[in-house]
């Protein structure tokens, strides 16, 4: 985990966006790439803490804007009803507008994934390819039978959220990762940082009345797509987000072996290698290939 607070004050920026303020990163110039982050204590995750020891690499040849997603870090406070992952969606798009963006690589890993896979169907005009992984399916016709539901780490999340204690959070951060190392003093105070700055947009997080799951979005995704994530996912079995492939016609799949649900702050290098070849490869003319885990250059790492 690498700390920059002045890069991150310095690409910081907050806008309204149909009555939100929205906090964002932007950084680096280029091809844009918008950066959906990571599910963790809330409001504690943000964008920043999921990516930035990606972002770094990746702004080196592309512009990088990362979005912290509603009543999550700086973005909110505001209380959600209906699908879950459409209000983070759509602001993204407002945000895209707001700054005169178009088409754009969308990422997102963990809760991002999700919201990047509904950028994705419900904004196609601005979606150039799509990168998701450690990410539950927003299908309620999926059925995972390989592994329990819900899984370890949204258990132990479900206990944070039930009893705030710090035995309860430490226990909870260490499921988001493979080796616990990385669940570390310092990364858990910069999230109690982050939440004790931020009581409104916990408040409206309890408040909210979304859901997790759409019928509709059985659909399929035409764009070229990654989905990449680690094969030790403690909160997202690998079985379950392999399951986005049925709904992508032109994807390949990356297991990172050795490392858990966030594989931007586990193995952030490997994670950036594995981006910056696939947006290489869409950036030049290619071939649609068929769905699957060995398509391309995909496989396991490790």
């Amino acid at each position: 985990m690498t700390l920059n607070p002045e890069l991150e004050r310095a690409t910081a920026h907050i806008v309204v966006i149909d009555g939100v303020s929205v906090h964002f990163h932007d950084h680096g110039s280029g091809e844009p790439v918008l950066l959906f982050p990571g599910w963790g204590p809330q409001p504690g995750m943000t964008a920043w803490i999921t990516w930035r020891d990606v972002i770094s690499e990746l702004a080196q040849y592309y512009r990088v804007i990362a979005i912290d997603l509603p009543n999550y870090g700086r973005t909110g406070p505001v209380i959600e009803e209906g699908f879950a992952y459409r209000l983070g969606s759509d602001l993204a798009a407002g945000l895209l507008r707001y700054l005169d963006i178009g088409s754009v690589h969308v990422v997102g890993t963990s809760t991002g994934g999700s919201s990047a896979f509904v950028f994705a169907q419900d904004h196609p005009e601005l979606t150039r390819s799509l990168v998701i992984g450690s990410s539950h399916v927003p299908d309620p016709t999926f059925r995972n039978l390989l592994a329990p539901a819900p899984e370890e780490g949204v258990w132990a999340g479900i206990a944070y959220e039930l009893a705030p204690t710090a035995d309860n959070l430490r226990m909870f951060v260490r499921t988001l990762f493979h080796d616990p190392t990385h669940a570390s003093d310092e990364l858990i105070a910069e999230l109690e940082r982050v939440a004790d700055a931020a009581p409104d947009h916990l408040a409206a997080f309890q408040a909210s009345t979304g859901f997790a799951k759409e019928p509709r979005l059985a659909r399929t995704i035409s764009v070229p797509a990654l989905v990449i994530s680690g094969r030790e996912d403690r909160v997202v079995p690998i079985e379950h987000t392999l399951g986005f492939l049925a709904h992508l016609d032109d994807a390949e799949a990356v297991i990172l072996k050795g490392v858990g649900h966030l594989p931007t702050i586990e193995a952030p290098d490997r994670y950036a290698s594995h981006l910056l070849r696939f947006l290489r490869h869409v950036d030049r003319p290619h071939t649609p290939q068929t769905s699957g885990i060995t398509a391309g250059d995909g496989g396991i790492d490790g």
